[in-house]
């Protein structure tokens, strides 16, 4: 039973972590849950996961590679399942944790998920809120339109790389970086540069 289960959590906003810490506690007052700041501070107190049945965790942590952790959990603890609370709604967050097979997914304030989706988490099942599957489907639906390398140049604009330094870095000419920026405005219905800049920064940049 999930009372039973020791839980890891880590979030560096402390009032959140608290008030996760008493929404767990509270609905299964027989689990042991560890409280981390940091996943530094995590890995001083766990040397391995053996003995954890779930990690919780913020995917944007000061000065930490949170998909590195991941990879690194996954690599050793296979089974050992992870959920994702946090606000980020970016597809390539989304994107990224699938691609780890990251357990579940929630927004932080999908509070009133959190039951359904430690229940089903611990049962081996996998959970992304309704909202995160539906952002997922429009987002991924939108940029299935793009070649391989307008991809590249969109996270290039993200990043805020001029036409230059863009083709210097594909080793194409600007004038096929403006060809493919003409191209994937049209593809993702956007006019302005500004919009595809908004566009890109919130898609591909984590």
């Amino acid at each position: 039973m999930i009372e039973m289960h020791n839980i890891v959590i880590i979030d560096d906003h402390s009032l959140f972590l608290k008030g996760l810490e008493g929404l767990i506690q509270e609905e299964f007052p027989k689990s042991t849950i560890h409280c981390f700041e940091s996943i530094d501070d995590c890995c001083k107190v766990f040397q391995n996961f053996d003995l954890i049945q779930l990690l919780i965790s913020d995917i944007e942590l000061p000065n930490e590679n949170v998909f590195e952790f991941f990879k690194c959990v996954k690599k050793s603890h296979k089974n050992l399942p992870i959920l994702v609370i946090t606000m980020h709604k970016k597809l390539s967050v989304i994107r990224k944790c699938k691609r780890l097979n990251i357990n579940g997914y929630l927004l932080k304030d999908d509070d009133d998920l959190l039951h359904e989706a430690l229940k089903e988490i611990l049962l081996g099942k996998t959970y992304y809120s309704s909202r995160i599957e539906k952002l997922y489907r429009l987002y991924a639906k939108q940029l299935n339109t793009l070649s391989p390398r307008e991809e590249d140049v969109s996270k290039m604009i993200g990043l805020g790389l001029s036409n230059k330094e863009i083709a210097d870095k594909l080793f194409i000419s600007i004038e096929t970086v403006k060809t493919h920026k003409r191209n994937i405005k049209r593809k993702l219905g956007l006019s302005e540069h500004s919009d595809l800049i908004r566009y890109a920064n919130e898609h591909f940049l984590i």
